[in-house]
C-alpha cells in the first residue's frame, strides 16, 4: 500500500509539474501579448519604425522559443513522472502477484500435510478401536469362561 501510494505521489508530481509549466506557458504567452500590444501602440518617429518591428520580431521570436521549450520541458517532465509511476506501480503488482502466488503455495502445502496427518489420525483411531474392541471382547470371554466354570463347579 505504501508503494502505491509512493506511486501515486509522483503522478501527482507529474501533474503538478505539468500544470506548472502551463501557467509559465501562459504567463509568457501573456508577456507575448502585451509586448505586441505595447509595440502597435507605441508610436514613434519614422527613422526608428524600421528598427523597431525587427527589434519587436526577434524579442517575439525568442519569447516564443522560450514559451515552447518551457511548454516541451513541462511535457517531459511529466512524461517522465508519469513513466515512472506506471513503472513503479507494475513492479509493485507484480510484487504482490508473487507474493501472493508463494503464499498460497506454501497454505496449500501445509493444507496436505494437515490432511496427511488427519488421515494418520483416523487410521490411528480405528486400530486403537478394534484393538480395544478385542481386548474388551476377550476380557468378556474370560469373564464368561470364569462363570461358566464356576457354575459347572458348583453343580
Amino acid at each position: 500500500e505504501a508503494k502505491a501510494a509512493a506511486a501515486e505521489a509522483k503522478l501527482a508530481e507529474a501533474q503538478a509539474a505539468a500544470e506548472e509549466a502551463a501557467a509559465k506557458a501562459r504567463d509568457l504567452e501573456a508577456e507575448l501579448a502585451t509586448a505586441l500590444s505595447a509595440q502597435e501602440s507605441v508610436s514613434t518617429p519614422a527613422v526608428e519604425v524600421s528598427a523597431e518591428p525587427e527589434a519587436a520580431t526577434g524579442i517575439i521570436q525568442l519569447a516564443q522559443q522560450l514559451h515552447d521549450d518551457h511548454v516541451r520541458a513541462g511535457q517531459e517532465e511529466g512524461a517522465r513522472i508519469v513513466s515512472e509511476a506506471h513503472a513503479e506501480s507494475t513492479r509493485i503488482i507484480r510484487e504482490a502477484e508473487d507474493t501472493s502466488a508463494q503464499t498460497l503455495s506454501k497454505l496449500e502445502q501445509q493444507r496436505s500435510l494437515l490432511e496427511t496427518k488427519i488421515e494418520e489420525l483416523k487410521s490411528f483411531e480405528r486400530d486403537y478401536r478394534s484393538r480395544l474392541e478385542g481386548y474388551l471382547e476377550g476380557l468378556l470371554g474370560d469373564l464368561h469362561g470364569e462363570r461358566a466354570g464356576s457354575s459347572t463347579a458348583s453343580l
